[in-house]
């Protein structure tokens, strides 16, 4: 019977010693995750700047930073999925201002490159020498 008490108390033992450093765990994940929160909210708040400063490559690197932050979190990814709808929306605004401002740059190319064809037209009606007018001109 004695033997019984024995066994009994150092389960209690173990059993306390587990629960006590369980939540001396969860406290440390706890604040990691606090931690992590902050630390990618401040990401998040650069890469805002870099849009609204369009900086768009700059934003969507620091997007991707931000959340490599918040995936290594320690809570398993909630974190991550509960900065992923802000985090992919700037991220998505970001990456189609780029493709806008691509295509801008390459409209107005070719709006430069339709004038100089008018212009070239113009010049042959009026039996101006293209290369003296370009030279005139100060066209390239």
């Amino acid at each position: 019977m004695h033997y019984k008490i024995q066994v009994q108390q150092r389960i209690g033992q173990k059993v306390a010693l587990s629960s006590s450093s369980s939540i001396n765990s969860l406290q440390v994940d706890h604040e990691r995750v606090e931690e992590a929160k902050l630390a990618g909210d401040k990401v998040f708040a650069r890469a805002s700047a870099c849009f609204q400063a369009k900086d768009h490559r700059g934003a969507i690197d620091l997007v991707q930073e931000a959340r490599g932050i918040f995936a290594a979190a320690g809570d398993g990814g909630a974190l991550a999925r509960d900065r992923e709808k802000v985090l992919g929306n700037l991220y998505a605004v970001a990456l189609a201002e780029m493709d806008r401002g691509a295509k801008m740059e390459k409209l107005l190319e070719m709006k430069k490159l339709n004038d100089l064809v008018k212009l070239k037209r113009q010049a042959e009606v009026f039996g101006i020498d293209w290369d003296a007018f370009k030279e005139v001109a100060g066209i390239d």
